[in-house]
């Protein structure tokens, strides 16, 4: 018997632009037909209440939030503990409350991003009223695929898979949005469905104009900035949440963190893209064909393990925010045409993006 969905509950992580952009592509969608309550906090709430706040079918609410602290360059275990520690010490009253607030609207279908209150509230809510949930995660990639991962440490190897495999509950399906897809994943719910891109990514024509695209984010920037200014000989255009506190340089354009036209303007006329480590930024410039240099927070092991897939797709290079240098940068600009080769094999190859698959199951599932 099918089943329609009017309702849905949609939990985002609060931390990082790609949720935002990678979300807004599938609640644009859902919105069209569906009522969806978002729920997230931090910076994605933010910029939710501001784009849907005329939109009759989308409400956001705010909701605690698993948040990272950093330290030196570092992902801080010990400060994101202590930062963490007064909601973790209530979660069982906590996913009660909303496990209550969750049947208590009738929601259909509950949808989560990488987080973590919303989606185990709503696993449990399943258990009470007539509740289906999908997850989009990429962790599974680590904890339960046939990727190895050799450049972490045994021991971190072990730790991470048992973080990444419960750090979201099990669900009715699990769609991965890596942009590097293993062979096999080992749980028959799980399903591959690429890196959902923003429409003016998918919209936008690639050229080369020279330049280094650079996204500065705040955990690497008192590293990274003083090295790019040591590498005269390249164009940057660096984007920072506050470019007026850095020292303007002649090889170096600043600007606003925004990811709007521009940004994907001159991400679309690069030559080659550094930034972090992370899933979407590389996923689009991937895309665009563009090589990238993805520099992972010390300590942050779900960085480690997207560097390491971007080494496997041939056209990027990957270290730590530690031992990044300015002999390294040099390295992959020096190395950046064979790199955009083999970027541009491994997107003709292997690459698929999410966008029509994640509407395709969508509607499957939901209609």
């Amino acid at each position: 018997m099918k089943r329609h969905f009017k309702k849905i509950a949609y939990s985002v992580s609060g931390d990082g632009g790609g949720h935002v952009s990678r979300n807004q592509f599938i609640i644009n969608h859902l919105s069209r037909s569906h009522q969806v309550d978002i729920y997230s906090f931090g910076n994605t709430l933010t910029v939710y209440q501001k784009l849907y706040e005329t939109n009759p079918r989308i409400t956001c609410q705010e909701i605690p939030g698993i948040v990272a602290n950093f330290n030196n360059n570092s992902f801080s275990i010990l400060d994101s503990v202590k930062a963490n520690a007064k909601n973790l010490l209530s979660v069982p009253f906590i996913f009660r409350r909303m496990a209550r607030h969750i049947c208590e609207q009738h929601y259909d279908l509950s949808i989560s991003d990488c987080e973590f209150y919303f989606s185990y509230a709503a696993r449990l809510a399943s258990k009470r009223c007539d509740l289906r949930c999908i997850h989009i995660n990429h962790h599974p990639v680590f904890s339960a695929s046939d990727l190895s991962f050799p450049s972490l440490p045994f021991g971190m190897r072990s730790i991470y898979r048992i973080m990444s495999k419960h750090y979201m509950p099990d669900a009715n399906e699990i769609w991965i949005n890596s942009f590097y897809r293993p062979q096999t994943f080992y749980q028959k719910n799980m399903h591959y469905i690429g890196p959902v891109l923003r429409q003016t990514i998918l919209t936008t024509v690639p050229s080369d104009l020279g330049h280094v695209l650079v996204y500065l984010k705040h955990s690497i920037a008192d590293k990274l900035y003083p090295l790019l200014t040591t590498v005269s000989d390249s164009n940057f255009i660096v984007y920072a949440a506050e470019p007026e506190q850095y020292q303007q340089h002649s090889h170096i354009i600043l600007k606003k963190n925004d990811p709007g036209s521009e940004f994907v303007a001159d991400l679309a006329s690069s030559s080659a893209v550094i930034g972090v480590a992370g899933i979407d930024l590389p996923s689009e410039a991937i895309y665009l064909g563009k090589p990238v240099l993805g520099i992972a927070e010390h300590n942050q092991f779900e960085q480690y393990i997207n560097g390491h897939q971007l080494m496997l797709t041939g056209g990027g290079m990957w270290t730590t925010s530690r031992k990044l240098n300015a002999e390294l940068i040099r390295q992959f600009l020096t190395d950046r045409d064979k790199l955009a080769q083999g970027m541009l094999d491994f997107r003709k190859e292997r690459f698929t993006t999410g966008n029509t698959e994640v509407i395709k199951r969508l509607e499957a599932y939901i209609s």
